[in-house]
């Protein structure tokens, strides 16, 4: 990954545009191992970035196949911290559905 100082010289969107170039570098696959020992905004910043790569690749059932749906009940949280309520309320409903007919992602 860059330096600590070219990271601080990013704007938001310039920051958040570099970590999704980046997301599947394995400096950051393991924070999305480990969301423990990441910083809770970058957290949710991943999650969020690979939602919406996967979903935007592969479609839903690619998100929830594929290891990014191992974290569906983390990204549903990323998703309600960046108050995008619709989409997590639609991965919630998938999310029980999921456990009512047995499967899980987990």
């Amino acid at each position: 990954m860059s330096s600590r100082s070219e990271l601080d010289v990013k704007t938001v969107a310039e920051l958040i545009n570099f970590i999704s170039t980046k997301v599947y570098e394995p400096q950051f696959r393991t924070f999305l191992k480990n969301l423990n020992g990441a910083s809770y905004e970058l957290g949710v910043v991943l999650l969020v970035i690979d939602f919406d790569t996967e979903l935007m690749m592969q479609g839903m059932l690619g998100f929830l196949e594929n290891s990014t749906g191992l974290h569906l009940h983390e990204t549903v949280e990323a998703l309600e911290k960046i108050d995008a309520h619709h989409t997590s309320g639609v991965l919630r409903q998938i999310a029980v559905i999921l456990q009512r007919h047995g499967g899980s992602p987990e």
